[in-house]
């Protein structure tokens, strides 16, 4: 399992203790550091960089930035992978917008990275049926295991401690004991959308999972959980504290740095927490 550390723009330089890299749209054009940074990590260093459509940042509105903005971050960028259009827990809406953006790629565009595609619902029937149509596309390369949509479908909820590493183990279990999804997944990758304060947990209980295949997860916890001074228990792989606050990656609070200087420890603690839990010893 490769790892994204994603990290404010004030201290990008964490994102280099991952094995891959994982970009938002909104920042990449915001930001004049943070696309320069992950088009050197892309173009000059040739490290995996995959492309976030931002749908979690601006999830009261449902959906993430437009195609336009989308592909002038592609441009910026050139990323090897980036996440299609999802309409967050509308599953019809998600096969249709995912279906959208393939068409609208730009012409100097195509073929120039992977597409992620990302299943949403507001039931599990819903879920695995955006699954199955997602699926069909031939364009889709992987499939990003959301968040927000899978503990909503499997436990009602994504805002309480562990449900996202809980639901979205079941939903794994699911998919990898039931022939016909192992089957149909078979050539696709799959990479896991976040996380919680349990996601060092999570990630162990997908190292013995053979008939799937499980690539890569991004997270912001190492580094924002730890700048609140809270660790991982290496362990069991949990932390003692939930945050619901989103974290603030564009360093809105003033002191959102300061609080990242002073807990330095923690975060390199967290970040090797997570690296141990998910590759076999």
């Amino acid at each position: 399992m490769q790892i994204a550390v994603i990290s404010p723009v004030s201290h990008l330089q964490y994102c280099n203790y991952g094995d891959i890299h994982m970009s938002l749209a909104h920042l990449v054009m915001a930001n004049l550091q943070y696309a320069e940074y992950y088009r050197e990590i892309s173009l000059d260093l040739n490290q995996f960089v995959i492309l976030d459509n931002s749908a979690f940042e601006f999830e009261q509105q449902g959906i993430g930035v437009t195609l336009a903005t989308i592909f002038e971050a592609v441009r910026r960028i050139k990323p090897h992978e980036v996440i299609a259009t999802d309409t967050l827990f509308k599953g019809p809406e998600t096969v249709e917008s995912t279906k959208a953006f393939i068409k609208a790629i730009p012409a100097d565009l195509r073929g120039t990275f992977k597409i992620m595609a990302v299943p949403q619902g507001r039931s599990k029937e819903e879920w695995f049926t955006c699954l199955e149509g997602l699926l069909d596309i031939p364009e889709v390369t992987t499939i990003g295991l959301s968040k927000l949509s899978i503990p909503s479908c499997w436990e009602g909820t994504h805002q309480k401690s562990g449900v996202v590493a809980h639901s979205r183990v079941e939903c794994v279990r699911q998919l990898s004991c039931q022939w016909h999804w192992a089957d149909k997944l078979h050539d696709k990758e799959i990479h896991l959308l976040g996380g919680d304060d349990w996601s060092a947990w999570e990630l162990y209980h997908y190292r013995d999972v053979e008939s799937l295949k499980l690539r890569s997860c991004d997270s912001s916890v190492t580094v924002w959980y730890g700048a609140n001074n809270v660790r991982f228990d290496p362990n069991t792989g949990t932390m003692s504290q939930y945050i619901l606050e989103k974290p603030d990656l564009e360093n809105k609070n003033s002191r959102t740095a300061e609080y990242i200087d002073i807990n330095t420890n923690n975060i390199l603690h967290n970040i090797a927490v997570l690296h141990r839990f998910s590759k076999p010893q």
